[in-house]
């Protein structure tokens, strides 16, 4: 749930509107999202809040922002005491209010835990937890089933949830590396999953 929507991944900007998300930039829509590839646009809501989305294009050919499909959503805004939004995740997790020791109850302990200056990042993997009904994976380079929680560590929200970062894969893309030799190193490649 955002701001009292539903809202399921994979889903397309035209799901996000109909929540009350529009792109930031509104010629952000014709943007080219290349064959496999992916990009990332912000959305804001009516209040000015903000949330990265990534888009991606499981097809042969070149797609608009508008006719991709979202398959990441993150808001990491635990700095800003005003700015965070309204949501709640699977196990009744809700921004604003739920602990980490409510995180913990559902979610178990995380895989990870990253330090920022105003917050901490629980990063979950699908084997840590066993909310079925959350089938989620984390972005940018790792494939298997997670997502993140951040907390506040100081501020008006001080040990409260603040921000999410969910991505879902399972059916709709895979990702393999190929090394790219004038770069020295391996670069992820997305393909659309049969």
């Amino acid at each position: 749930m955002i701001d009292n929507h539903e809202v399921f991944l994979p889903c397309t900007l035209a799901d996000m509107e109909k929540a009350g998300w529009n792109l930031e930039y509104k010629d952000a829509g014709i943007q080219q999202v290349t064959m496999g590839g992916y990009m990332e646009v912000t959305l804001v809501n009516q209040k000015g809040q903000k949330i990265d989305a990534i888009f991606i294009n499981p097809t042969e050919e070149g797609l608009t922002i508008r006719e991709s499909i979202i398959f990441s959503l993150r808001s990491d805004i635990a700095y800003e005491d005003k700015g965070i939004i309204s949501f709640a995740l699977p196990g009744n997790i809700e921004s604003g209010k739920s602990t980490l020791e409510d995180v913990e109850r559902i979610y178990k302990e995380p895989s990870q835990i990253d330090e920022y200056p105003t917050s901490k990042k629980y990063i979950y993997n699908e084997a840590d937890t066993k909310v079925e009904t959350l089938h989620v994976a984390v972005t940018r380079g790792v494939t298997r089933n997670s997502f993140s929680v951040f907390l506040a560590t100081d501020g008006k929200y001080k040990n409260k949830v603040t921000g999410f970062d969910i991505t879902f894969v399972d059916d709709l893309i895979k990702q393999d590396e190929i090394y790219i030799p004038a770069l020295k190193k391996k670069v992820p490649v997305f393909y659309y999953y049969d």
